[in-house]
């Protein structure tokens, strides 16, 4: 039995190299630019931080800046709003500036009134629930005996 001898060719390598590098190069730049694109995110960020906006820790507390300098911040937390933890700049998860929380609150009243339909949103349902239930037991409490008047107790 005679076997076919073994030849090994070299001109098939090239091009399957040059695939894998192309392969490759792609993957690296997919996972790169979104770590590029948050960086440049974070960066724009704590650059418009300034006094006075509200911040979320990456431990999960939400604070008021009250100073800053080039890499630390010192945010107030509590609603007493004595106690000053200075920090760095990268323990700082989100920013809402102050401008910010406003014009949310004025687009979110405007979305909830619907003032042209008359409907009402969820919200005001929810809280006209919540009013009536409270109204309830305040007149269900005036109208219970409750044992404090001077009557003797009767069997």
């Amino acid at each position: 039995m005679k076997f076919a001898p073994i030849t090994l060719t070299t001109t098939n390598t090239l091009p399957m190299l040059l695939i894998y590098v192309v392969v490759f190069g792609v993957l690296i730049f997919f996972m790169m630019r979104p770590n590029k694109k948050e960086q440049k995110q974070r960066q724009e960020m704590m650059s418009r931080l300034k006094v006075g906006d509200s911040v979320l820790t990456r431990s999960g507390f939400y604070g008021v800046v009250i100073d800053i300098s080039e890499e630390v911040v010192i945010v107030e937390f509590g609603s007493d709003r004595h106690c000053r933890i200075p920090m760095q700049k990268e323990a700082i998860l989100t920013v809402e500036s102050a401008e910010d929380e406003l014009r949310r609150a004025a687009a979110e009243k405007n979305k909830d009134s619907d003032a042209g339909t008359g409907k009402k949103s969820w919200r005001d349902r929810r809280k006209a629930k919540e009013e009536a239930k409270s109204e309830a037991l305040e007149t269900a409490n005036e109208n219970s005996d409750g044992g404090n008047d001077d009557k003797p107790f009767e069997v």
